[in-house]
């Protein structure tokens, strides 16, 4: 029996060796620094093209790895057992015990290897991914999943499933982007609280091939998908070709557009970045994560803060301030209260190299000796014009009592619908300021129904 179970062990000893070594070297992989053409997958005009780390992602994905690896761990903790069966029951005898106690060794480091590959995968293939989204965003490009002629073949096929009773949820745009999020081919950009609305729907005429954007938000992504459809109003289907991934999102580094938010409204709030020098006057706060492989705050943040007015419909600078700074916030799960967020930035003149170095790690140091402003202003003043612009017409609806209703978030922004159904967003000046002007002209137009968030 002894010398069976020698023999057993022997050879899944060679095996499991080898299949250490190559786990290893692919789970070592993962872990080093990922070139972007090597591992990102080449672009071609707005299609991508996989290459290596594209493959060895869609191949190792977390569902397949599992597959491929669970059997395989069966095998791995029967060896197990064996090894320690020989160990144990053998121990007296040096050769068969040591056999047994080595191959004890393997069987667990195979062990870890197969639980914890699948997981590393899974984490690999978000880096993965978010090279590709990058570059896309960086070159304000939709990536198109299916071309033309591909479109058209599974449109006229959804099509006559959908007349014949079948797939009756790809009438509706919404579910097909939910569908492709869950199991298709946008699940990429799956994230938690997906938010999904109907941005654009085209005015097509039946057995046309037309174009519909669907808005993504969730706390990884925001995103325009473009679908295309077929047929006419009442038997339309739709298919998804392609998505543009919102370019600031990917610019300012930030995981979710929220945390964004909240910081920018919270240095509102500090006379150290933003002030008032006319009463008329509306402030914006834009910033750019300057560490974000930090996921927790503290967060290193470059902010700009301005002031701007709009007078004969251009938009004027009254003040601004850039600067980097360090934000805190306890980490807990709920909205972002603005009065539990603190900061610390440098001081001025001699003082300010001495808190760069006391406040920013490294890596952040070296950031803010290269950083350019000039993008944060630029995006800054685009946002202060539609925001002046957008508030000045909800003011001015509310005077001629065009306004239905009015909706307030923690974030001071404010909704206003018009009685024919329009809707206007705008950021108040102030929190509350709405509220203000609505009981200016209540005795003229009467209640306007308003909520909070």
């Amino acid at each position: 029996m002894k010398n069976v179970l020698v023999i057993i062990s022997e050879y899944l000893s060679r095996f499991f060796s080898v299949a250490l070594v190559g786990g290893t070297l692919l789970l070592f992989s993962t872990f080093i620094s990922i070139p972007d053409l090597w591992m990102g997958g080449g672009r071609s005009g707005n299609i991508f093209h996989n290459n290596f780390g594209s493959i060895f992602l869609e191949n190792f994905e977390n569902n397949y790895s599992w597959f491929f690896f669970f059997p395989l761990l069966y095998f791995t903790l029967f060896f197990l057992v064996i090894s320690i069966f020989l160990w144990v029951y053998y121990r007296h005898d040096k050769k068969t015990g040591g056999i047994g106690f080595k191959n004890v060794i393997l069987s667990i480091l195979v062990v870890f290897l197969l639980i914890y590959f699948p997981i590393r995968v899974d984490n690999f293939g978000d880096k993965i991914s978010q090279i590709k989204i990058e570059e896309l965003a960086s070159y304000n490009l939709v990536k198109k999943i299916s071309t033309p002629a591909e479109r058209r073949e599974l449109l006229n096929v959804y099509h006559s499933l959908y007349q014949e009773g079948l797939v009756t949820w790809r009438h509706d745009p919404l579910k097909v982007v939910e569908y492709d999020l869950k199991y298709g081919i946008l699940r990429s950009l799956d994230g938690e609280n997906n938010e999904l609305t109907l941005e654009f729907a085209s005015d097509i005429q039946g057995g046309a091939m037309g174009n519909t954007i669907v808005r993504l938000e969730n706390d990884k992504h925001q995103a325009d998908i473009h679908l295309s459809c077929l047929g006419g109003e009442e038997d339309r289907v739709w298919l998804t070709y392609g998505y543009e991934i919102d370019k600031n999102l990917i610019e300012n580094n930030f995981s979710n557009d929220k945390i964004e938010k909240a910081i920018s409204n919270y240095l509102l709030t500090e006379k150290h970045f933003s002030w008032k020098n006319r009463e008329d006057s509306h402030s914006f706060c834009t910033i750019k994560n300057l560490k974000p492989d930090q996921e927790l705050f503290p967060l290193y943040i470059w902010a700009y803060c301005g002031e701007y007015v709009i007078e004969d419909n251009e938009l004027k600078t009254v003040s601004g301030s850039s600067g980097p700074a360090k934000i805190d916030y306890p980490n807990e799960l709920s909205y972002y209260d603005l009065n539990k967020f603190s900061y610390e930035a440098p001081g001025d003149g001699s003082n300010y190299s001495k808190d760069i170095k006391r406040i920013f790690p490294d890596d952040v140091q070296q950031k803010i000796l290269e950083h350019d402003v000039e993008d944060l202003i630029a995006k800054a003043e685009e946002y202060a014009f539609t925001n002046i612009s957008n508030w000045n017409l909800i003011k001015q609806a509310i005077a001629n009592c065009e306004i239905a209703s009015i909706m307030q978030t923690h974030a001071l922004e404010v909704t206003a619908v018009f009685k024919d159904g329009r809707e206007i967003t705008a950021q108040e000046p102030v929190i509350d300021d709405i509220f203000d002007i609505i009981n200016e002209y209540k005795d003229k137009c009467g209640e306007i129904r308003m909520t909070t968030e």
